[in-house]
């Protein structure tokens, strides 16, 4: 009787522990945020990467046109403090973020390309692009663009649009 009380108690702990997320973030909980703007002229199309995590740092990155020229990339750090990470992992799951599974549709050909990568728990999550995903997840995962987005401050995305008018004026082809 005495090991049935315990094989209970121990399941009930076991399952109440896999049914909802954990009240911090763990240790490796890292994000990259990957976003292009699709098919356009060459002179009009970018790139950036947010990077958020693991712990307190980010990183910003951004370069014109389709091929990478390291003169013209443009690094900068991002300033994420522990309430910020606790705020974004908290949303990944109140939001069912942290999976690999997402309902899939036809294409959008030339839309905007995008990807997030999430670690966590020793577990890697994609969500795949906005242009791949149904319409109902489409909805979420561009909630979800939007939310990493305001982790970059607007003086990063002023300079980064800077940076961009002037690649298009001065592009040679």
């Amino acid at each position: 009787m005495k090991n049935y009380l315990f094989l209970i108690v121990f399941l009930l702990v076991f399952l109440s522990s896999c049914s909802r997320m954990p009240d911090n973030y763990p240790q490796d909980f890292s994000l990259v945020l990957e976003w292009d703007t699709g098919a356009l002229p060459p002179e009009y199309h970018y790139q950036y990467t947010i990077t958020i995590g693991p712990g307190p740092q980010g990183e910003f990155s951004y370069h014109p046109g389709y091929e990478y020229n390291a003169s013209l990339a443009w690094t900068t750090p991002l300033e994420i403090t522990e309430v910020d990470l606790q705020s974004l992992y908290a949303y990944l799951g109140d939001n069912n973020i942290l999976r690999n599974r997402w309902e899939s549709s036809q294409p959008l050909l030339g839309g905007q390309g995008t990807r997030i990568v999430i670690d966590a728990f020793g577990q890697q999550y994609v969500v795949p692009s906005v242009s791949e995903v149904s319409p109902k997840e489409r909805e979420l995962v561009e909630k979800t663009i939007e939310m990493i987005r305001t982790y970059v401050p607007g003086n990063i995305w002023s300079e980064m649009e800077r940076r961009q008018a002037e690649y298009e004026s001065s592009y040679g082809g």
